[in-house]
């Protein structure tokens, strides 16, 4: 079997196994961005000499990480912005404000919720 990482222009792949899709391998540019593309398994077969499967995972239990991710807020990313002007790395007037960059994250994670929402 034959397993791709990663294929050029191609970020997002699914391989339904019910529904209206089903036996479609659909791929699209970007997760949550752009037209789905369907090719049909006979549209498949005819890039490999091979027989090709669809892969059988095996699930495994999840792990629990020694270390806990701990979020950035708007403050500290200006603070730690403002460590790079005193290292003369940064101009401080390039340095945006605190409520410009929480702006920023609102305005993503806004942006993001919408299209994941959103029905393919």
């Amino acid at each position: 079997m034959k397993i791709y990482t990663s294929i050029k222009g191609i970020s997002k792949l699914e391989w339904p196994c019910q529904g209206e899709y089903d036996g479609y391998i659909r791929a699209r540019p970007l997760t949550h961005f752009g037209e789905w593309n369907n090719f049909s398994s006979s549209h498949v077969v005819k890039l490999w000499n091979t027989s090709l499967r669809q892969p059988q995972p095996s699930i495994s239990q999840y792990t629990t990480p020694e270390t806990h991710w701990t979020m950035m807020i708007a403050q500290s990313m200006h603070d730690e912005l403002l460590k790079y002007v005193e290292a003369g790395e940064l101009e401080e007037e390039d340095i945006p404000k605190a409520n410009t960059i929480q702006n920023w994250i609102n305005t993503y994670a806004r942006v993001f919720k919408e299209r994941a929402t959103e029905h393919d």
